[in-house]
């Protein structure tokens, strides 16, 4: 994938995924190539395979219509991201849903690239061949509230472990009443800040 960034494209909000301008497969030897791409632009390859992982290579300027050397780019399989799920008495949840969001690049959203878990019997999730990258690990069981790990790194490490303990969900609850009669009031906007 080849994507074009202009000098201040990078941080300029561009959705939740950005496009590529290219995208090409490489061939039986490994090689890639685009053609006529812009000059005095920086540019950015991604490569990517499920089973080789994905790296990407930023910032690479174009001048006289080609690079200046050969881009080598190395892909290594991803990471192993796991871990527990427990209650604050220290016993397994199982079925709560796990969710591990990665990053848009130079952005602190969450992009595309989702990927979704439970926890079995012993209240373990895993994702096997996670990319570099940062992530958000989300975790939620009804009945409990929603825990969230913010930006956590995979960075070719062979594993990284979350255990994650949910608390219990407390809730706010309560009726609106009429002043005048007594009556529930039908509609009413209730909202809760903290």
């Amino acid at each position: 994938v080849l994507t074009r960034y202009g000098p201040t494209d990078f941080l300029a909000p561009m959705g939740n995924e950005r496009v590529p301008d290219r995208t090409e497969e490489s061939d039986a030897e490994g090689n890639f190539s685009f053609a006529d791409v812009v000059v005095g632009v920086d540019y950015t390859v991604v490569a990517s395979h499920p089973e080789h992982g994905r790296r990407t290579e930023p910032f690479l300027s174009v001048a006289d219509g080609e690079l200046s050397e050969p881009i080598q780019v190395v892909l290594q399989a991803g990471s192993r991201v796991r871990g527990t799920v427990t209650d604050s008495s220290n016993l397994v949840i199982e079925g709560a849903s796990v969710r591990l969001s990665r990053l848009s690049v130079g952005s602190l959203e969450e992009g595309a690239g989702v990927l979704r878990a439970q926890t079995g019997p012993a209240g373990a999730y895993g994702f096997e061949n996670v990319t570099q990258g940062f992530y958000n690990l989300t975790v939620q069981h009804p009945g409990f509230g929603k825990t969230q790990i913010q930006r956590v790194e995979v960075a070719g490490q062979e594993e990284v472990v979350h255990d994650i303990q949910l608390e219990v969900a407390h809730l706010i609850a309560g009726i609106i009443r009429n002043a005048d009669n007594g009556a529930p009031v039908v509609g009413a906007k209730v909202e809760a800040y903290s």
